[in-house]
């Protein structure tokens, strides 16, 4: 189990530098650069935190109960990301910033909208299989 060790080694990274970056973004005063990139930082430590929860977990629901979360800061994480080398680099035109950024919050949206609960029913040489999927389980 090397894997989750390398992982909370650099979790405690990005935490650190996230919060090192904050302290000096208060610090400075007027510096969003600095405040974007600690935002970022932070997500992506909380990010790899979820992973390794979800690398450890065993049932699908339990996988699924850590992903979620781990996609939708992977998703802020990445909006930060693409403000904080925009503000780094001083690009002016915003419009493609906005757009990305309108296109990852869909994508985070798409991604965590449910599932339609309807069974599905289907025909198998005359008899009808409902399969139901909160339990997971083909139910005949």
């Amino acid at each position: 189990m090397i894997f989750p060790l390398i992982l909370s080694g650099a979790a405690a990274i990005l935490l650190y530098t996230g919060l090192l970056f904050l302290i000096i973004s208060i610090r400075k005063g007027d510096r969003s650069t600095y405040f974007i990139f600690a935002l970022s930082s932070l997500c992506y430590g909380i990010h790899i935190l979820f992973e390794i929860m979800t690398i450890q977990q065993e049932t699908i629901p339990g996988i699924l109960l850590f992903f979620k979360p781990q996609v939708a800061v992977e998703f802020v994480a990445g909006i930060f990301w693409l403000w904080a080398i925009a503000h780094y680099t001083q690009v002016k035109p915003r419009r493609l910033l906005w757009l990305l950024t309108s296109i990852f919050s869909l994508l985070a949206v798409i991604v965590h909208s449910p599932p339609k609960k309807k069974s599905r029913e289907n025909e198998v040489r005359g008899n009808t299989r409902t399969i139901n999927y909160q339990q997971e389980k083909v139910v005949d």
